[in-house]
């Protein structure tokens, strides 16, 4: 057992000075179809990390996965090519799954920071200004993330898209409900003409009493939801102990 454990620091470190030589290399591979997959998912969340590191650190975290399955349950597990994979897939899939949930956090705040915004587009048009100097207030004022994606919506303006493209563009890395509603509203008040500081509070308020019917909703199934929880981790719970005061009746 003491030479299979120092295979497997060795193993590790050996992983360790290749990933580490990998990340701070500037020569990079040709990226591949899972690569381009996660170059395309971090330019929506504006994150400048090459996909390479995803792929690293998912090899990273399968391994020690691995080990530390290794440690919890002895080394029979490691025996079985299977219970390897069975290990070492859930491990490596941390890495991506955290770009997704952070990817869906990010819209989420979004979608609460957008009703702010809506009122700050408003107020901007009854003070005077015009549509693109209220989007470039805006750009200055709100807090990230809305504040990033606005900031790109001022340089493509800047650019000569039209404010409907550019919103356009902005829902294609958010894919928001209410600010395609919005692009909608800007593009039928650029052809029939209206009046956009009472669209957007029009817009915003549908928002809040939407967001309060939602929050409701989900108090009132908050109980189901946390009961299906406790039973979907109960044998995960459950099985801990049971290895430890009963390893061969667990195995």
């Amino acid at each position: 057992m003491f030479w299979l454990l120092m295979i497997f620091v060795a193993l590790g470190v050996s992983a360790f000075v290749y990933v580490g030589i990998g990340l701070f290399s500037e020569e990079w591979e040709k990226k591949e179809e899972y690569e381009q997959y996660e170059d395309d998912s971090l330019d929506l969340i504006l994150l400048t990390i090459p996909p390479q590191h995803i792929l690293y650190l998912s090899m990273i975290f399968a391994f020690l996965g691995m080990i530390f399955c290794y440690f919890l349950f002895g080394s029979e597990i490691l025996s079985d090519p299977f219970g390897l994979i069975l290990i070492g897939v859930p491990f490596g899939l941390i890495p991506p799954l955290g770009i997704r949930l952070y990817r869906r956090r990010r819209e989420k705040l979004f979608g609460l920071q957008l009703i702010d915004a809506l009122t700050t587009l408003s107020n901007s048009l009854r003070a005077g200004y015009s549509l693109p100097k209220a989007f470039e207030v805006l750009a200055r004022e709100a807090p990230d993330p809305l504040g990033q994606e606005m900031r790109i919506v001022v340089q493509e303006l800047r650019l000569g898209e039209t404010i409907v493209d550019a919103l356009k563009n902005l829902h294609k890395r958010v894919p928001n409900e209410d600010l395609e509603l919005l692009t909608t509203a800007i593009a039928i008040a650029s052809e029939v003409g209206g009046n956009l500081s009472e669209v957007f509070d029009n817009i915003a308020h549908t928002i809040r009493e939407r967001n309060r019917i939602e929050g409701r909703i989900k108090a009132l199934t908050a109980q189901g939801r946390a009961q299906g929880w406790v039973v979907g981790m109960l044998p995960i719970i459950l099985a801990l102990p049971v290895n430890y005061i009963e390893p061969d009746l667990f195995r």
